[in-house]
C-alpha cells in the first residue's frame, strides 16, 4: 500500500519539492496509521530534480528518511556528478549510508549524448544482484537495440575525466550568461519584457537555495538548506502574475485570448 509525501506549490504553479516535515518518522508513522492495510515503507521514490530544476539536499534526506532503500528519479539531471556545485544534491553523491541502498535513475537521452530511450540505473550500497537482475529483465526487452546501448557508452566516455567537467562547466556558464542577459534586457526595456525565475543576484555559478525569508521563489513555507535551484534549468516568466500570485493589467493572457498549456 503506497504512502504519498505531499509536495509544495507556489502561485506560479511551480512544484517546490517535498518539505522536510514530510520526511520525518512521526509524519510517516501518522500516514501509516491513517492508511488502511499500510505497513512501514521499505522503499521511497523521490523526484530529484523537479521539472523546473529544484534539487534536494540529498545528504540530509538519505540520513533522515527511515527506509532501507531510496530511489532518486533523476531523469533531468544525469550531469550532476561532473560539476562541484552539485555536490550533496544528487543520489550518488557522498559516501554510502550504512544499512541503506541508494538507487538513481537517469534519462540519459534527455540531457546527454545518448539515443532516445537510453537510460541508466546507478546503485550505491549492498543489494541482491540476482534479484535485481531478474526484476530488470522482467521489464526490459529480450531483443535490445544495441545502438542505444552503444550510445550510452559514448555518452559516458564523453564525460570521463577533465573533459566531462569542462563540458558541464561550459553549460553552466552559458546558462548563467543567458540568465544575466534576459535580466539586462528586462531592465533596459521601456515596456514589458520577460523575466527569469531566480534570485535577484546570480553573479556566481551555484545552486541557489530556496530559503526562508526570500520572495523570489514564491514559497511561503520554504525550509532552509533543503531545496536548491539548478542554474542550468531556466524558467522564463511572462507578465501577468508575480511570484505571490498577484495579477496585473499588463500581460493578461486570458484577455489576449492566449491559452496556457503548461
Amino acid at each position: 500500500m503506497p504512502l504519498w509525501l505531499k509536495p509544495t506549490r507556489n502561485a506560479l504553479g511551480i512544484l517546490g519539492g517535498i518539505p522536510k516535515r514530510e520526511f520525518t518518522r512521526d509524519s510517516i508513522a501518522r500516514k501509516v496509521a491513517e492508511t488502511a492495510q499500510a505497513q512501514w515503507p521499505v522503499h521511497a521514490v523521490i523526484t530529484n530534480s523537479t521539472y523546473d530544476g529544484l534539487l534536494y539536499n540529498t545528504n540530509w534526506l538519505k540520513q533522515m528518511l527511515d527506509v532501507p532503500s531510496i530511489h532518486f528519479d533523476s531523469a533531468w539531471v544525469p550531469y550532476t556528478h561532473f560539476h562541484p556545485i552539485y555536490q550533496g544534491k544528487s543520489g550518488m553523491s557522498g559516501e554510502r549510508v550504512p544499512g541503506k541502498v541508494i538507487f538513481e535513475t537517469q534519462s540519459t537521452h534527455k540531457m546527454l549524448a545518448a539515443f532516445s530511450q537510453a537510460s541508466l540505473i546507478h546503485i550505491k550500497g549492498e543489494y541482491d544482484e540476482e534479484t535485481f537482475n531478474e526484476a530488470f529483465m522482467m521489464h526490459t526487452s529480450t531483443s535490445p537495440s544495441y545502438p542505444i546501448v552503444a550510445s550510452i557508452e559514448t555518452a559516458a566516455a564523453m564525460l570521463r575525466g577533465n573533459a566531462g567537467r569542462r563540458l558541464i562547466n561550459r553549460s553552466v556558464e552559458r546558462a548563467l550568461h543567458f540568465r544575466k542577459e534576459v535580466r539586462r534586457l528586462r531592465e533596459e526595456s521601456d515596456s514589458w519584457f520577460f523575466d527569469i525565475w531566480q534570485p535577484e543576484e546570480v553573479d556566481e555559478a551555484e545552486c541557489w537555495p530556496v530559503a526562508q525569508g526570500e520572495t523570489w521563489h514564491g514559497f511561503t513555507d520554504a525550509d532552509d538548506d533543503h531545496m536548491f535551484l539548478d542554474p542550468v534549468k531556466v524558467t522564463i516568466l511572462t507578465p501577468g502574475m508575480d511570484e505571490q500570485g498577484n495579477m496585473s493589467e499588463e500581460g493578461d493572457t486570458c484577455r489576449a485570448g492566449s491559452e496556457v498549456s503548461r
